[in-house]
């Protein structure tokens, strides 16, 4: 697979990964998981943040049931991908990164959530959590095989449904301590942060204001998650981390979709009213493509058509998206052949 079509699978699973503050917990020891927890993993709470944020009535604060439900959410769609695999699939380089990123963010999202409870910077919803893991659920039960996953376009937060976007409210006001967005009150952002160290909520800024991580952040990604209403920016500003920038109008060079004011999308390289094209559609790469085609390439410079990808047994060049599966090239060189890839036919 291209290193194209990698980053649409990366960004189509989560966009990037964000280090929270890490608080451990774990599932039962046969792998099943509740909720609600387990008993003896409930909490006392405060009636305020252990480091002063709002304060909330005593509660009885389960922090395991946030590793619980991101396994049975998010976690689910990493099993459903792994049961489309057989055992040759599962030796190739593509699996092993799609798989490993399935992994590091339901860890994450394990870390981030709990954490979050654990400092009493959240209300968790257990009736809205069993509604997003049905949501989910429903996903998975659609499939989540390669076809499902290697798409054209990015998704979604992963939490941003409206099934799931009520689990987790953040307590934090403006200029409290925050590890992610999450924890921050409703339209407020979690500004300034490291993958080791807290930043504050703060109203989204306008350009030229910071945003997301702090400058000297490191390795630490911003993972828009979905709980709640916390952009980066205000409404016309985008965010370069860590400053916000002007979002370009009708016309304007762009790279990706946050470029463009909203509802514009990046199209063909410039902000755009339109959607992806069709079949015999012009393209830059897939990405201007709607699923199911790739940007077959045309000769002189010009622009690219987007083409139905091949079945199994087609002929591709190997440096492309051309197979619904993936290209296998022999070792000698030359034309390569589409192969079934994870339950891709």
């Amino acid at each position: 697979m291209s290193a194209l079509a990698i980053g649409s699978a990366v960004a189509a699973l989560c966009g990037c990964s964000n280090s929270g503050n890490a608080v451990g917990g774990d599932a039962s020891a046969d792998g099943s998981v509740s909720i609600d927890g387990g008993p003896g993993d409930a909490m006392p709470r405060d009636d305020a943040a252990p480091d002063g944020g709002a304060g909330e009535a005593s509660v009885a604060v389960d922090a395991g049931a946030g590793v619980a439900f991101c396994e049975a959410s998010y976690g689910e769609l990493r099993v459903a991908f792994e049961g489309c695999c057989n055992s040759g699939d599962t030796s190739q380089n593509d699996y092993k990164f799609i798989d490993a990123i399935y992994a590091a963010v339901t860890t994450d999202c394990e870390n981030a959530v709990s954490s979050a409870i654990t400092k009493g910077r959240v209300t968790f919803d257990a009736t809205a959590a069993a509604a997003c893991v049905g949501a989910f659920q429903q996903q998975v039960d659609q499939g989540n095989c390669w076809g499902q996953v290697d798409t054209n376009q990015p998704g979604p937060p992963i939490f941003g449904s409206s099934a799931c976007q009520g689990v987790v409210t953040g307590l934090q006001a403006a200029g409290q301590s925050c590890a992610v967005d999450f924890e921050c009150q409703n339209g407020l952002t979690c500004v300034g942060w490291t993958g080791a160290s807290d930043g504050r909520c703060a109203t989204p800024g306008a350009v030229g204001a910071p945003c997301e991580q702090a400058p000297d952040a490191g390795s630490a990604l911003y993972l828009d998650w979905g709980f709640g209403n916390h952009p980066s920016c205000a409404t016309g500003a985008y965010c370069v981390t860590p400053t916000c920038q002007a979002q370009a109008a009708s016309g304007a060079p762009c790279s990706s979709d946050s470029q463009c004011a909203s509802p514009m999308i990046c199209l063909l390289g410039a902000c755009s009213a339109g959607g992806p094209s069709g079949d015999g559609g012009p393209c830059d790469s897939k990405v201007d493509c709607q699923n199911g085609l790739y940007c077959a390439p045309a000769d002189g410079g010009t622009l690219g058509a987007c083409t139905p990808r091949e079945p199994m047994g087609g002929e591709c060049t190997g440096n492309g998206d051309q197979c619904e599966g993936l290209c296998v090239v022999p070792d000698s060189g030359g034309a390569g052949v589409c192969t079934a890839f994870c339950g891709s036919g």
